[in-house]
């Protein structure tokens, strides 16, 4: 199998069968069909699509000239986020035809989001149906839920799954069904992120507008320029925060955890409190101190955690049996993950 997957106006790719596993990176401007004669012949190729409105409904979609059209329809609304994978997957639709093509949607585990978190407060007649809460970060969410699935044999009733990365998301689920989410109508919503603005009040924009700035412009600000880097005024990462290399004093870091406790209360209150709380980050060893300060912060809760975190495979528990939360940190294989889901659903 062939994953291909937008990131920074970068395509990173990884071909992976039963022996091995290959992987790289190409600009999106430079489709080259080298990058696939390496390949073994006839593999299944697959893309990620960060934003699937309403046309891509389901995790895994096959991809073929009949569903091009909704990809584009994606592209056109939300440039940024999906125009690289419309024009790479029409590339290798066209080039590749006898190939199985799939679409991974990020948005698809929040089609149906329930109302109280769908819905902007917007007339209808202005917005119609396509100005709604979408959500984002569906495929990592929905690993974290099979995770837990396969760790408790079920479900739990109420879980709060959080996504520790440049672009930080959490999700609340009820029975494996999510109710919330920090994301909205893109994922630029919700926690300040490394680039992203976060929440913000709605008549900036229109300031911003005001001073004679294009649309492009303003979203170019909104979406790459500005965030915790911005305010640092230097390129800032999760994993400059994570590693400890901004100061507990540190404005911007402050504001960082300011916003995901924030967040964090959020999703709870959407559940009327939670059973389990995880965290999926790259890296536990270098997340686990910045996690360790979190459930500080959320004693209140009253979390009973382990002196010493109880380490698995990729997976650790920080929390003693009988605590009413129980927190838990996973340690996402993207990779691994997206081919999971692909023959999950062509099985």
């Amino acid at each position: 199998m062939l994953i291909f997957e937008a990131k920074e106006q970068i395509i990173n790719w990884e071909y992976r069968d039963d022996q091995k596993s290959v992987s790289g990176s190409v600009l999106p401007a430079s489709p080259s069909r080298e990058l696939l004669a390496c390949i073994p012949e006839n593999p299944i190729l697959a893309y990620v699509l960060p934003h699937g409105m309403d046309r891509f409904t389901a995790a895994v979609n096959r991809l073929d000239a009949n569903r091009l059209r909704d990809l584009e329809d994606c592209g056109k609304l939300l440039p940024e986020e999906n125009q690289i994978v419309v024009e790479w997957a029409r590339f290798c639709l066209d080039n590749f035809p006898k190939h199985e093509h799939y679409m991974l949607c990020e948005t698809a585990l929040f089609h149906d989001l329930p109302s109280s978190a769908r819905f902007y407060a917007l007339p209808h007649t202005t917005t119609g149906n396509i100005i709604r809460r979408y959500g984002s970060d569906g495929l990592c969410h929905q690993a974290a839920l099979d995770h837990i699935l396969g760790l408790m044999g079920r479900q739990p009733a109420r879980l709060v799954s959080i996504h520790l990365s440049d672009r930080p998301n959490i999700a609340s689920f009820y029975h494996g069904h999510p109710v919330e989410t920090t994301a909205g109508f893109t994922s630029f919503e919700g926690i300040v992120s490394m680039h992203g603005i976060g929440d913000i009040d709605a008549t900036i924009t229109l300031d911003l507008l005001k001073k004679g700035l294009a649309t492009a412009e303003v979203r170019d600000i909104f979406t790459k320029k500005s965030g915790l880097s911005a305010l640092k005024g230097q390129e800032i990462h999760i994993t400059d925060l994570l590693r400890g290399q901004l100061a507990p004093t540190d404005p911007v870091r402050n504001l960082f955890v300011a916003s995901l406790l924030k967040a964090i209360g959020a999703a709870l209150a959407a559940l009327n409190g939670a059973e389990v709380m995880l965290w999926t980050v790259e890296n536990i060893p270098i997340a686990i101190d910045f996690i360790g300060n979190m459930m500080k912060r959320l004693q209140f809760l009253g979390i009973q955690s382990l002196t010493v975190p109880l380490k698995g495979d990729h997976f650790w528990e920080l929390t003693h049996k009988n605590s009413p939360l129980q927190v838990y940190v996973r340690q996402s294989n993207r990779w691994q993950e997206l081919e999971t889901l692909v023959k999950k659903s062509i099985s």
